[in-house]
């Protein structure tokens, strides 16, 4: 990004971060948060098998920092997302609720586009 964000970060974290912090006082009593993840955050042994990289939390400059490894870091932002709904499902005030929900395997959104074979069959 123009901040020197690496843009998956600035996106898939830094965004519904923002996102909620502005939101959170316009929010029902009894308001539902729902924070969106990825099967990233535990890799399975068909993710071992296609080369897709399962989540390691690195330091936040880290993670922020411009790179190429763009499998990576959306892995790594999915695991800042279950770390995020945690701490807001502990912040909210009694009444409201926050989740994190993983919806599997999305086909068709051809994020790997640019992976090997086999992590393509596998999407």
């Amino acid at each position: 990004s123009v901040d020197g964000i690496e843009l998956t970060v600035a996106t898939n974290l830094f965004g519904p971060h923002t996102l909620l912090a502005h939101l959170s006082s316009r929010l029902a009593d009894d308001a539902r948060i729902l924070i969106v993840g990825s099967p990233t955050i535990q890799q399975t042994w068909f993710q071992r098998v296609a080369g897709v990289k399962t989540a390691s939390w690195k330091p936040l400059s880290e993670q922020c920092a411009p790179s190429d490894d763009g499998v990576g870091a959306y892995a790594r932002t999915k695991l800042g997302l279950f770390y995020l709904s945690s701490a807001v499902a502990r912040m909210v005030p009694a009444g409201m609720g926050a989740a994190y929900f993983d919806p599997g395997v999305m086909p068709g959104t051809n994020i790997l586009r640019e992976r090997h074979r086999a992590s393509q069959i596998y999407w």
